[in-house]
C-alpha cells in the first residue's frame, strides 16, 4: 500500500520490515533443521516399506529444497544496504509472500515427515513393523498410544521449557502440551476437582469468560467466589476471609477492561501468609513477557501456569489449536495422567505444525504488537476526548486505565484493546455495527483489516467478544497486528472514522473528514459532538 514518505516514518517502516524478514528466516531455518532430522530417521528406517520410504523421502526432499530456496531469498532481502534507499512496499510484499509460504509449508512438512507414522505404533513385531520411523523406540504403557503421549510432544515440551520459561532451576518443572488452551484449563480443573478440599475457588473478575463459565458450571467441584484481581488489598482480604482452596486469574484480562493484575505483588503477599492453595494463572495475554516461575522462592507457592498456543506463541501462523501447562514435577505427574485419561493431549500432526519455540523471535513480535496496540489505544483515546464520543477505550498503556500504575513498569501492555459504549447506546446492534463499520472504512481506504476471533496475527483484527457469554461483558476487541509504522497510522485513521460513525452517525464523520453531507446538516451539530 502506498504512503507519502515523510522520511522518519518510512525509515521506521523499513526497519520494522527488515526485522520481520529476519525473523521469518529464523523460523524457516529452525523448520529446515527439524525436517532434516526427521528425513534422516526415515532414510535409515528399513522397516518402512521401500515404496513408502521412497515416496516419503521424495516429499521431504521437495519441502527441504523449497525451504532452502526460501531461506536464500530471505537472506537476500535482508542484505545490509542504505536504509534511506529502501522502500517499504517491496519489503511488505516479501513479508506477506514468505509468511504465507511458510504457513503452508508447516502443514505440508507435517504431512511429509509423519506419512509413515502410526497413531498406535507397534511395540514389537514378528515380520512387519507398524511403527514407521519410530520402530524400536516405542515403550509399553508410555508412548504406545499417541492420545496418551508421544515423542514429538515431549520434544516440543522440552523446547518450550528451554526457550520460554525463566526459572532458577528447571529440573523441578514439567511442561505438558495439550490440544488447546481450553483443554489445558479443563485438565487443571479436573486436578482441582480430584482434591479433597471443599473450600471455594477465588476467581478473578477478568478471567476468560469460557473458563469462568466452566467453573460456574461446577467442573472443578468448587463454589466460585469472584474477586477484583487488580486490587491487591481486595484479593488479600478475600483470601483471609474465605480461605479458598485456590486462586484463578489471568495475567492479562481478555475482558471488557483489559485488566492487568500485579502478579508479582499477589505472589509475594500470598507467600507471606503461607497460602497453601493452588494458584492457577492463564498467561495467554502476556505469554513470555510474564515469568511467574522466575521468583526466588517459587516453592513457597503452589503454582500452575497455562497458555493458549493458538495465540502469540504460534507467531501468527494459526495452523492448529494447542495449549501448554507448566507445573511442578509433582503436579505435572498428576496432570500428565489426567491428560491421558481426558484425551487432552495434542496430536502428532498438530504439534508438528507449531513453529519451533524461539524466544528472541517471539519477544520481538510481542514488542511490535504491543507498540501497535498502544499506538491505536492512545490515538483512539485522544480522538474520543476531542470529539466527546460516548465510548471508552481500555488498554493498560493509557494513563486513565485502572492498572496503569502496574502496567507502566512492564515492557508489554497487551496486544488488544477494548472499546466500550456508554450505557445509553451500549446494545448488541451498536457493537455489531462498529465491527461492520471498521471493515467498511478499511475497504474504502484499502487498509488490510480482518473481522475474526483470536489475536496475535500480522493483520489487525476486530471482533465482538463475549457476545453470548454467561459471565462477561460484551465488548468490541481490537487486536493489533505486526503492521509497520506507516501501516499502523492508516489503521488508526480507519478506526477513528469507524468509531465516530458508530457513536454519532454519518454527520459526525462528515465533519471528521472535513466535508458536510447537506447544507442543513452543516448548520446543525449533534449535542454529543464538541471538538476541542
Amino acid at each position: 500500500m502506498g504512503h507519502v514518505r515523510d522520511g522518519t516514518s518510512s525509515l521506521c517502516s523499513v526497519e520494522d520490515l527488515l526485522s520481520d524478514l529476519r525473523d521469518l528466516r529464523s523460523v524457516a531455518q529452525r523448520l529446515r533443521d527439524a525436517i532434516l532430522e526427521r528425513a534422516d530417521e526415515v532414510s535409515r528406517c528399513p522397516t518402512i516399506p521401500l515404496a513408502t520410504r521412497t515416496e516419503q523421502s521424495r516429499l521431504i526432499l521437495e519441502q527441504t529444497n523449497g525451504l532452502r530456496a526460501q531461506i536464500e531469498e530471505l537472506s537476500g532481502a535482508v542484505t545490509p544496504g542504505l536504509l534511506q534507499e529502501m522502500q517499504p512496499s517491496p519489503l511488505q510484499a516479501a513479508k506477506e509472500h514468505h509468511a504465507s509460504l511458510l504457513r503452508s509449508r508447516l502443514a505440508a512438512i507435517a504431512g511429509a515427515t509423519l506419512a509413515s507414522d502410526w497413531n498406535s505404533p507397534s511395540i514389537a513385531h514378528s515380520v512387519m513393523s507398524n511403527a514407521g520411523r519410530e520402530c524400536g523406540t516405542i515403550t509399553s504403557f508410555l508412548d504406545d498410544y499417541k492420545r496418551d503421549r508421544h515423542r514429538l510432544a515431549a520434544d516440543y515440551e522440552e523446547a518450550w521449557l528451554n526457550q520460554y520459561v525463566d526459572a532458577r532451576r528447571k529440573d523441578g518443572l514439567r511442561a505438558l502440551v495439550t490440544s488447546s488452551g481450553m483443554s489445558a484449563f479443563i485438565t487443571i480443573a479436573h486436578l482441582i476437582r480430584a482434591e479433597p478440599s471443599g473450600r471455594p475457588l477465588l476467581v478473578g473478575r477478568a478471567t476468560y469468560h469460557e473458563c469462568r463459565d466452566l467453573l460456574e458450571s461446577g467442573i472443578a467441584g468448587r463454589k466460585v467466589v469472584e474477586v477484583d484481581e487488580t486490587n491487591l488489598e481486595t484479593v488479600m482480604q478475600a483470601v483471609q476471609q474465605i480461605d479458598p482452596s485456590g486462586l484463578v486469574l489471568d495475567s492479562l484480562g481478555n475482558n471488557s477492561t483489559i485488566a492487568f493484575p500485579d502478579l508479582e505483588g499477589i505472589f509475594r503477599r500470598l507467600a507471606s501468609i503461607g497460602f497453601a492453595g493452588v494458584v492457577v494463572v492463564d498467561n495467554t495475554g502476556r505469554s513470555v513477557t510474564a515469568q511467574p516461575w522466575a521468583r526466588e522462592n517459587r516453592e513457597e507457592l503452589r503454582l500452575i501456569e497455562f497458555e493458549s498456543i493458538t495465540k502469540y506463541a504460534q507467531l501468527g501462523f494459526d495452523r492448529t489449536a494447542a495449549g501448554m501447562i507448566v507445573a511442578s514435577s509433582v503436579d505435572g505427574a498428576a496432570l500428565d495422567e489426567l491428560r491421558e485419561h481426558l484425551g487432552t493431549n495434542i496430536t502428532d500432526m498438530s504439534v508438528t505444525q507449531l513453529p519451533t519455540p524461539d524466544r528472541p523471535v517471539l519477544e520481538r513480535r510481542l514488542a511490535r504488537i504491543g507498540r501497535n496496540a498502544a499506538a491505536i489505544a492512545m490515538s483512539l483515546q485522544q480522538h474520543v476526548e476531542e470529539w466527546c464520543l460516548p465510548l471508552d477505550i481500555h488498554h493498560p498503556s493509557l494513563p486513565n486505565h485502572p492498572s496503569y500504575a502496574v502496567a507502566r513498569e512492564r515492557a508489554f501492555h497487551g496486544g488488544s484493546l477494548a472499546i466500550g459504549f456508554h450505557p445509553t447506546i451500549d446494545h448488541h446492534p451498536v457493537r455489531q455495527r462498529l465491527v461492520e463499520l471498521c471493515l467498511d472504512e478499511a475497504r474504502t481506504a484499502g487498509v488490510p483489516m480482518v473481522h475474526g476471533t483470536s489475536f496475535g496475527f500480522d493483520t489487525t483484527r476486530v471482533y465482538l467478544t463475549s457476545a453470548h457469554a454467561d459471565h462477561g461483558i460484551p465488548f468490541v476487541r481490537i487486536s493489533a497486528g505486526t503492521e509497520h509504522a506507516d501501516q499502523i497510522r492508516s489503521v488508526v485513521k480507519v478506526l477513528q472514522a469507524a468509531v465516530t460513525r458508530a457513536a454519532v452517525g454519518e454527520f459526525a464523520v462528515s465533519r471528521f473528514r472535513g466535508t458536510s453531507t447537506t447544507r442543513s446538516a452543516s448548520r446543525r451539530e449533534p449535542a454529543s459532538v464538541h471538538p476541542r
